[in-house]
């Protein structure tokens, strides 16, 4: 039956060409469709990741190199639609 089944892998860019600032105090909404990279790229502002190209700075500093005093400053609300509930405004998840 091994024989029978391979696994094939191909390298897709999850994140490419991206750029984007936040300034201090900004309440921003990061959006975009199934497999847009949404959650790749906050992995990598997190420090969870490692980019494996380009340049990623938070509050100046490389996140994976930062990432306990990166998570200590950085705060956020993460959901997908099937967490949001229905009646529960916006500001009720600051």
């Amino acid at each position: 039956m091994r024989t029978l089944m391979t696994q094939q892998y191909s390298k897709v860019p999850a994140v490419n060409d991206l750029s984007f600032k936040i300034n201090a105090g900004e309440t921003v909404g990061y959006l975009g469709p199934n497999g847009a990279g949404k959650s790749t790229m906050i992995k990598m502002l997190t420090g969870i990741l490692v980019p494996t190209a380009g340049q990623l700075f938070v509050r100046g500093k490389i996140p994976h190199q930062s990432r306990m005093e990166n998570a200590r400053k950085m705060g956020g609300r993460f959901w997908t639609e099937k967490s949001i509930m229905v009646g529960v405004t916006y500001d009720r998840f600051i």
